[in-house]
C-alpha cells in the first residue's frame, strides 16, 4: 500500500493467532534469496471478528537496492 510517503505491506492474519500458536513473522528481500525479518509491531487496520488486516512499514535498503518482496513466515508452535 502506498499513500505518497509511508510504503506498508499488507496481511490477514488470524485474530486467535496467539492461541492457536501461531506466529507471523513479516519478512522483506531485496533479491528473494537474503530475507530479513521486520522488527516493527504490525498495526492493526481492521478487525472481522475472525481475521485482522494489519500492516508494517517497508524497511529502507541500501542505496541502489529495491526492496520489492515481501513474504510472510507463519510457524505453528508444537
Amino acid at each position: 500500500m502506498w499513500d505518497g510517503n509511508d510504503l506498508r505491506a499488507l496481511f490477514i492474519r488470524r485474530k486467535d493467532a496467539a492461541a492457536a500458536g501461531l506466529t507471523y513473522t513479516p519478512q522483506f528481500s531485496a533479491d528473494m534469496i537474503t530475507w530479513n525479518n521486520s522488527n516493527d509491531t504490525p498495526t492493526l487496520l481492521a478487525d472481522d471478528g475472525t481475521n485482522q488486516i494489519v500492516s508494517v512499514p517497508y524497511p529502507a535498503f541500501a542505496p541502489g537496492q529495491n526492496g520489492s518482496f515481501f513474504r510472510i513466515n507463519i510457524t505453528l508452535a508444537p
